[in-house]
């Protein structure tokens, strides 16, 4: 308690500092990462021939000796990104703990400095152990990190089949561990005194003798406090979202709404605790190096002492030793206060950037641009069939709207041509079912169409709606910003359909934002005869034999029926998606994220959004909520 006390009012003194730079520099760092980690991935796919990693063929790709680049490269950017974070983090708590003031360009000017000397031959050794001690000081958010993976049941199942990972994994933590209470102030040393890497780990060895189960236990109940404090905030955020859900069952839009929320706000919980969780480690370190260092009777050195580079050494006197003094890095660190203003706005121009970055990446996964091709990592969409057509007449602007507003990622519809050669939104070739008018859809010109019924087969609450044409989904498509799967219904009564689908995606500027599938093959090839950049959907019933050598599709929607996890795993093999239909109960839209089928089209848009969130929600989520609405529940019940 007496610890945590004085760790509190040391780093109070730059409690603002520390949290500006990890804020500026996790922005930056995560918006560089993003698309260092995807084309990392993708150029070491394309290297190794693959188009698609999935359970089948990983360890084929692990093997290949050119794999290796990925991890070399994501290691080196990983052993940079620790050494300038833990330093700066260091030299902040170093500077409170010295009752000095400090700012976030010192904090950073001081681990680009330090970085520079660190990454010379004889102390490049250091990556390695910050990379340990980075995992190992950040252990209690890991089991909240792996749950929020929520990985695929068959996955676990397959691991869990061979005991000797797990005997191995226990071994090589309890190394770890032991590593980490001799190592636990080796940057101390190398970053505050300027020792070598060997140095370093035998002072930080003796400064831990005769202590190590006591500093244990402290860093640990540090860290269970660290993770106790996620997971309270976790259950209050997910309590006000689920109360907000009892208050109004009666509402689909709020209910869908508060899903999304959750997801949102329990991914931003993590990413704070995950972004905070190093640098409150570091502050139960730097306390135990400095309370290990007095009973010892070591100085406690402030500045730190740099070796000069040999260009600044060749410019002073011969008999000069090559050490920057104290005072010659303070001069280094020093920033004028006229520059204070234009430092702060290249702060707000880094925090602004790198926001607009990542919610570009975001907005880009979701829609499937920085998707990586990997069985178990690709996001899981939901295309509404038909629209919303569980709640809403279907193909209706009606139904359009609703799919929007219950948070599905496609809309999909089926499309014809009139008389008069316009395409129109309707599913059956006549309009007997949905208006009640015993006509073709070439039959009609679009005029007759426009008037007529469609929405009172469904209820008498949509009476009037319309038919409408392709052009107006598309305008509200490109308003609303939601994607379209447009499937032709070809008959030999309305040739030319395919031309003047393809003109109109075209001309819409639209191919970036839609898919187009057929039942019919031919379709789909004379698409891709006419406009290769359209991707293409094959629509099937049925599913056997080498489907995914059809060259001409893009992607495959097979019934739920007959998709199996073999069929996935051919398709994703090939580099090529697969969307599950017509998919409307529970158990079969689990079945088919099971599976990692990539789209799920389904009547009940609701129901099938709230099936991925929750896959996508770990098991400790899964449990507050289960506990929390019993609770509700029973609260409700007596009032």
């Amino acid at each position: 308690m007496r610890r945590f006390r004085t760790a509190l009012a040391i780093i109070r003194r730059n409690l603002g500092v520390l949290a500006g730079f990890e804020i500026i520099y996790k922005l930056v760092t995560t918006a560089l990462f993003i698309p260092l980690i995807y084309g990392t991935i993708q150029l070491t796919m394309f290297l190794t021939g693959y188009t698609y990693l999935t359970a089948e063929n990983i360890f084929r790709f692990l093997n290949n000796p050119l794999f290796l680049i990925c991890p070399l490269i994501l290691l080196a950017a990983v052993g940079i990104y620790v050494i300038l974070d833990v330093g700066a983090v260091i030299y902040i708590i170093d500077q409170s703990y010295h009752k000095k003031k400090t700012d976030i360009l010192n904090a950073f000017r001081f681990a680009l400095f330090n970085a520079k000397t660190l990454l010379r031959a004889k102390r490049i050794t250091v990556v390695p152990i910050l990379v340990l001690l980075l995992m190992l000081s950040s252990v209690s958010l890991i089991p909240g990190a792996l749950d929020r993976l929520a990985l695929p049941k068959n996955l676990i199942r397959q691991i869990s089949k061979y005991p000797l990972p797990y005997v191995a994994a226990g071994v090589g933590i309890v190394i770890l561990l032991i590593v980490f209470l001799h190592w636990m102030y080796a940057f101390h040393y190398v970053a505050l005194e300027g020792c070598t890497v060997s140095e370093a780990c035998k002072k930080s060895t003796a400064l831990g003798k005769g202590h190590r189960l006591e500093d244990l236990a402290v860093f640990y109940v540090q860290q269970l406090v660290y993770f106790g404090l996620y997971a309270l905030l976790i259950a209050v955020e997910l309590f006000l979202v689920v109360f907000i859900g009892k208050l109004f069952p009666w509402s689909a839009q709020l209910h869908a709404f508060s899903s999304s929320v959750t997801i949102i706000v329990l991914l931003i919980t993590l990413i704070v605790f995950t972004v905070l969780g190093m640098p409150f480690a570091y502050v139960c370190i730097c306390m135990l190096y400095y309370d290990h260092k007095q009973k010892k009777g070591e100085p406690i050195i402030s500045i730190p002492v740099q070796k000069r580079t040999a260009r600044e050494h060749a410019q002073q006197d011969s008999n000069h030793d090559g050490i920057v003094t104290p005072e010659e890095f303070a001069a280094f660190m020093v920033v004028k206060k006229k520059h204070r203003k234009r430092v702060l706005a290249i702060e707000w121009c880094m925090i602004v950037f790198s926001l607009a970055a990542i919610s570009f990446y975001i907005s880009g996964m979701q829609r499937g641009w920085f998707n990586p091709q990997i069985e178990y990592l690709h996001t899981m969409e939901v295309t509404a069939h038909r629209g919303a057509s569980a709640d809403f007449p279907e193909n209706t602007m009606a139904a359009f709207q609703g799919a929007l507003e219950l948070g599905a990622d496609w809309i999909e519809l089926d499309v014809h041509m009139s008389s008069d050669g316009q395409i129109f939104v309707m599913h059956d070739s006549s309009f007997r079912r949905t208006t009640g008018v015993d006509a073709y859809a070439w039959s009609l010109p679009y005029a007759e169409i426009a008037k007529l019924d469609a929405g009172s087969h469904f209820s008498g609450e949509f009476m009037g709606e319309r038919i409408p044409l392709l052009s107006e989904v598309i305008a509200f498509a490109k308003d609303a910003n939601i994607r379209l799967n447009i499937e032709i219904k070809p008959s030999a009564q309305e040739a030319g359909l395919e031309e003047k689908l393809v003109q109109m995606i075209q001309e819409e500027d639209f191919i970036g934002n839609c898919v187009v599938t057929s039942q019919n093959y031919h379709s789909i090839e004379k698409v891709k005869e006419l406009d290769e950049t359209i991707t293409t959907v094959y629509v099937m019933g049925f599913a056997y034999g080498g489907i995914s050598r059809l060259e001409a599709a893009d992607a495959f929607s097979i019934r739920h029926t007959s998709v199996t996890d073999q069929i996935v795993s051919r398709v994703h093999n090939r580099g090529k998606q697969l969307y599950a239909w017509t998919v409307n109960n529970r158990y079969n839209i689990n079945e088919m994220i099971g599976k990692n089928v990539d789209n799920i089209i389904t009547d009940n848009v609701l129901l099938a959004k709230d099936c991925v969130e929750k896959s996508q929600t770990g098991d400790i989520e899964q449990e507050y909520l289960r506990i929390i609405n019993h609770m509700l529940d029973n609260i409700m019940g007596g009032l």
